[in-house]
């Protein structure tokens, strides 16, 4: 009899195997190691950078102070608005009432201290001396510890409030 065909298997299909895993044979990544003079170059670049701010919110303040006696012995109610913006209706009514008495102002800040500057503005304490005089002679001369607190405008600061000591 003729031989018999053998068949022959159906192909098998199967999903591809799974590549292997592809391992490194690099060593890991050293850690970054850190150069001491960038390092260095860095904090004293920062250093400098907070010491020039900290100089210019220092020059903004002693401005800011200037301007104000400079606003009170010129009395001009513009300026000294200008730089107390908050200064309320009835304060400024009473300082344009008595600089149309006053024939003049002088007008003195002294710090007490370094101003304590923040990054919104600063707060000082001074010694105000105000003396004046009328058409009569001198006035009455004005001695007082003051709070003056200042706020950031622009590249400078401005007066938010001025208060006695102690209150």
């Amino acid at each position: 009899p003729p031989p018999v065909p053998v068949p022959k298997p159906a192909p098998v299909q199967s999903s591809p195997a799974p590549a292997p895993a592809v391992q490194s044979s690099a060593s890991p990544v050293p850690p970054v190691t850190r150069n001491p003079e960038v390092d260095a170059n860095a904090g004293r670049a920062e250093e400098q950078r907070k010491a020039a701010e900290l100089s210019a919110a220092r020059k903004a303040v002693d401005e800011a102070l200037n301007r104000y006696r400079t606003a009170f012995e010129n009395k001009d109610p513009e300026e000294l608005k200008s730089i107390w913006p908050s200064l309320g209706r009835s304060e400024l009514a009473a300082f344009q009432n008595f600089f149309k008495i006053a024939r003049s102002i002088k007008l003195q800040l002294r710090p007490l201290g370094e101003a304590e500057i923040s990054a919104t503005g600063a707060n000082i304490r001074a010694r105000r001396t105000m003396a004046a005089s009328d058409e009569r002679g001198a006035l009455p001369t004005q001695d007082q510890t003051v709070n003056i607190h200042l706020r950031r405008a622009g590249n400078g600061m401005v007066i938010e409030s001025i208060d006695i000591a102690g209150k």
